[in-house]
């Protein structure tokens, strides 16, 4: 990774420069973004953050920013190497499948806040859920300054996404031989050859 003079990486100066580009907008709007959830983190990782990053995992990628009120988007005291580590683990043995963020030790207003840029999934890994809630339950997308669950439907989707869909080669639970068409199974073996 490549290093400025100053000592900071390449990664953690794109972070700085993304942390002081989106916090006057949301200081502007007075909410979180679609692509920026901010959390005080005051009491340590909030655990409602894997929501977020299964979110922006499923969508268009996000940033995470630790150490700011949700309120006025003003410094909260934090434990920054905690939480960058808490974070760290939470996307690794938490989500399925991993997510590995960029995190960065960022500063606003001069005070110290752990930043993650949160990538998006390539689509033949998605849905990215939370791994207790399981994939149909645990699967979420942004919605202007929220997480929404997918649908059945759209986790169908994204699964089906992931290459040539294969339901047609599932056993049919209950299904017996004496259930088959002795004449469309003849059909189409004659076709088949």
């Amino acid at each position: 990774m490549n290093t400025g003079t100053d000592g900071h990486t390449a990664a953690s100066a794109e972070l700085q420069a993304e942390v002081d580009t989106v916090v006057p907008q949301l200081r502007a709007a007075a909410t979180d973004l679609e692509s920026v959830e901010v959390k005080s983190a005051a009491g340590g990782f909030p655990d409602s953050v894997l929501k977020s990053i299964s979110a922006f995992s499923n969508g268009r990628g996000g940033l995470l920013i630790f150490g700011l009120s949700d309120a006025d988007f003003l410094p909260t005291p934090i434990d920054i190497a905690k939480l960058a580590a808490d974070l760290a683990s939470a996307c690794s043995d938490d989500l399925e499948p991993k997510v590995r963020p960029t995190v960065g030790i960022c500063h606003v207003d001069g005070n110290p806040v752990v930043a993650a840029r949160v990538p998006p999934l390539g689509h033949q890994h998605r849905p990215c859920y939370v791994r207790v809630e399981g994939m149909n339950q645990g699967s979420y997308v942004r919605v202007h300054d929220g997480n929404r669950r997918l649908t059945d439907y759209e986790i169908h989707v994204m699964v089906s996404g992931r290459g040539q869909p294969t339901d047609d080669a599932k056993p049919v639970d209950g299904a017996r031989l004496e259930h088959l068409d002795d004449a469309l199974v003849s059909d189409l073996l004659r076709r088949l050859r």
